[in-house]
């Protein structure tokens, strides 16, 4: 119930800056990590009036949470085994190099092994080790830039 508080103080706070930004239409999505949702949606409801009483224009909460499925939330990508597996070839060559202290070489392998963390970061953070993997490639980058 907190967070709710801080979060409408916060929102309220942002008002005046966001009454700048014309034509803009504010989205708010009610989500909750506890199975206690109860309270949220009188929340949200007192949130929205608050910013509708400002002179924001707000999405209705039913259209708000169909704009969201249809515009913000996606599956993430997929990643197909050969993808993955060259990930982690690039990944390893690019250690290796820089364990054999040829830190340009390493660079490009880690580089390439970026990129693909990037394209598909979403898939990747679903996976613990996926996540300190890709972890893992950013160090040894900074790594190899540093050498």
């Amino acid at each position: 119930m907190r967070l709710v508080g801080l979060t409408a103080i916060f929102c309220a706070c942002l008002v005046p800056r966001a009454a700048g930004q014309a034509g803009d239409r504010w989205l708010i999505v009610p989500t909750t990590m506890t199975s206690d949702d109860v309270w949220i949606e009188p929340t949200v409801s007192r949130v929205r009036t608050e910013l509708a009483e400002r002179g924001i224009d707000v999405w209705p909460l039913d259209q708000a949470a169909a704009r969201f499925e249809n515009h913000g939330s996606a599956p993430p990508g997929r990643v197909t085994e050969s993808e993955f597996q060259s990930w982690i070839a690039h990944s390893d060559a690019g250690v290796e190099a820089l364990v054999r202290g040829v830190p340009s070489q390493a660079l490009d392998r880690l580089n390439l092994a970026q990129q693909l963390s990037r394209d598909s970061i979403e898939t990747l953070n679903r996976n613990g080790e996926h996540t300190q993997a890709v972890l893992d490639i950013c160090l040894y980058r900074v790594r190899a830039l540093l050498e």
